[in-house]
């Protein structure tokens, strides 16, 4: 929301066969510009099956959040051998990396808003 995109959390893909855990939007009706998936079971398989599935029907750009760096390597080797075509959609991110982000983000929150805005606010 800070970058100003539309943000929904646990959302079903229109063919109701998998949830989704966010995806972001430039605007509540169009499709998800960004889907994520959060995985802190350890469950990379099935997440990154949710994720394709969502690339298959939005192509949208892809993340995967994950809980360290074992798991990372898990994941992207999962990727490279099971996954491919997805690879170059997706990103893989740690829980770490997140938090920081949004930390460094958080406060300058106006500004960036602002600065985000595809359009002027006439008075």
């Amino acid at each position: 929301e800070i970058l100003g995109f539309h943000v929904k959390t646990e959302e079903n893909t229109p063919d109701q066969v998998h949830r989704l855990d966010i995806t972001w939007r430039v605007h509540r009706d169009l499709s998800p510009l960004k889907v994520w998936e959060v995985e802190k079971s350890g469950d990379i398989d099935s997440a990154l099956t949710r994720l394709k599935h969502a690339f298959g029907i939005w192509h949208s750009e892809l993340y995967l959040v994950v809980s360290d760096a074992k798991t990372r390597e898990r994941a992207e080797n999962t990727v490279r051998n099971a996954f491919v075509e997805i690879e170059k959609s997706l990103t893989i991110l740690e829980t770490d990396e997140i938090v920081n982000l949004y930390n460094s983000l958080r406060p300058h929150r106006d500004i960036i808003s602002k600065l985000v805005r595809r359009y002027p606010i006439h008075s």
